[in-house]
Formats: C-alpha cells, structure tokens, sequence
C-alpha cells in the first residue's frame, strides 16, 4: 500500500469488507493498520456478508464521503460485483483490493470494470529471479498459468523442504519446527524467504494494476 500511496497520493479512504469471513476480516483488519501506519484518514467504514450480491447501498455511502481511495477486503466473487457497481455508479478513482483480488477469476468476472484496479501481493509475477522463472516454467510445462495462489503454494513445499534439510533430513513434528526456525533467505517465487523471531514469514510484496486485462506490477 506504500508504494500505491507513493504513486497515487491519496490522503483518503472509504473502506469496504467482508465481516463474516475470516479472510476478508483479516485482510481488512491488515489494510485499516496500515493505512492509520502510512496516515490516510479513513473518512467511513462498511460492510457485507460473503452472500450478498448488491452492494450499491454502501458504495453510495462511501463515494457521498468523497475519498481519494476506495479500500476492499472482498473474496473474487465479491469482489467482481463490487468493482463492477462502483463503476456503475461513477466511481473513477482508484481502487484498491486485498488478497481476494489476486485470483485471475477477478479480472474474468469484473471486465472492463476491473481496468486500473490496485492489488496488493505477495508474488511479483514480473520477477526474473531464477526461482521464479523455474516455477513459472514447471506451471507452463504442465498446461497452468501461474498465479498467486500456486506460488505461494510451491513456496509452501519449498520451505517445509528446507526446514526438514535445516533438521538433518528428520521429519517428526518437533524437528520440523525447529527447522523452520532456521530457514533465512531462501530462494522462493516470492523472493527471499524467512522467518523472523515471531515465526512470521518475510519477503518482499509488491503492487500488482490491472492493465488490459493483465495484472502488471505497479512501478
């Protein structure tokens, strides 16, 4: 969101989420800290269940605030209609999606209303580390388009292959966790991987924009 907030300029937000999923609470509860971190003042905040499928209630509701940004923790299904609304109803400032975004199924459902579309993401498609390459080839070689969700997956595979090799190839329960403990800078699609001492995962995200239909990396 930095780096967006580094391009963009914006001051301002009106926020939007899920409030009865775990993932979309979550990724909301990451975007308000850390747009209270970089000090967009969040001028109102609203909801939706994962089952409703007309959100022009509180797009209204937001875009009467007048924000700079839009803000939306949203599964893809959601998330499609939501973009797609805003449009509808004359939104043509930017518009930034959490995690739920990141899926290919997004762009597909929203159209052209996905165009401009901000995502925050942990995988930079765009990436010429050999890691990444090779796991975009295997995706290749087997008829997939890589996408976020698969590299985070192999980088899954990667890291727990690491931490049984960091534990001397012993696999119990025990020693892998010892081992992950022990896994820094390990070359994954997501870059440079480790753990730091509160057992959080750390590696460099990126912005993806969706420009003709593609996600590409913000610049």
């Amino acid at each position: 969101m930095k780096t967006a907030q580094q391009r963009l300029g914006f001051k301002t937000a009106g926020v939007l989420y899920g409030n009865d999923d775990v993932f979309t609470k979550s990724g909301y509860d990451v975007m308000k800290a850390t747009l209270d971190q970089l000090g967009v003042k969040v001028l109102g905040t609203q909801t939706f269940a994962r089952s409703d499928r007309d959100f022009n209630a509180q797009l209204t509701a937001l875009q009467a605030l007048g924000p700079d940004l839009l803000v939306v923790s949203a599964l893809a299904e959601n998330a499609s209609a939501i973009v797609a609304q805003a449009r509808q109803l004359g939104w043509k400032g930017p518009i930034l999606g959490g995690n739920g975004f990141n899926s290919p199924a997004f762009i597909r459902n929203a159209g052209p209303a996905a165009e401009g579309v901000l995502v925050g993401t942990s995988w930079n498609s765009a990436s010429t580390a050999p890691a990444n390459v090779k796991f975009k080839q295997a995706m290749a070689a087997r008829g997939f388009t890589a996408d976020q969700f698969a590299a985070q997956a192999y980088t899954g595979v990667l890291v727990i292959a690491e931490a049984i090799h960091q534990a001397g190839g012993k696999t119990g329960r025990d020693d892998i966790r010892l081992g992950l403990a022990k896994v820094k800078d390990l070359d994954t699609p997501l870059g440079k991987f480790s753990f730091d001492e509160a057992r959080d995962g750390q590696h460099d995200p990126a912005v993806q924009i969706v420009k003709s239909g593609k996600f590409e990396i913000l610049r």
